[in-house]
């Protein structure tokens, strides 16, 4: 009957704690593999729409997502 009544104790401190480390662990590994799709390409704002976007391709112009319309590639 002991060891019941401990198991009351331990169990939802030991489930938070995981559940945290795992929301934990999805989270730093959502944020770094949005890291490494934005992190290479050429970053374009949209001139009829105000919409900002990454080309991967290097071109001197490319479309808008959004709008579909053609913009220039910002100088740097």
């Amino acid at each position: 009957m002991q060891a019941a009544s401990s198991l009351i104790f331990w169990v939802p401190p030991v489930f938070a704690l995981v559940a945290i480390l795992s929301a934990w662990l999805y989270y730093a590994a959502r944020d770094e593999q949005t890291r490494k799709s934005y992190g290479q390409g050429q970053l374009y704002r949209c001139a009829n729409c105000g919409r900002i976007y990454v080309e991967h391709r290097q071109v001197p112009m490319a479309r808008c997502p959004g709008c579909d319309h053609l913009n220039e590639a910002p100088l740097r």
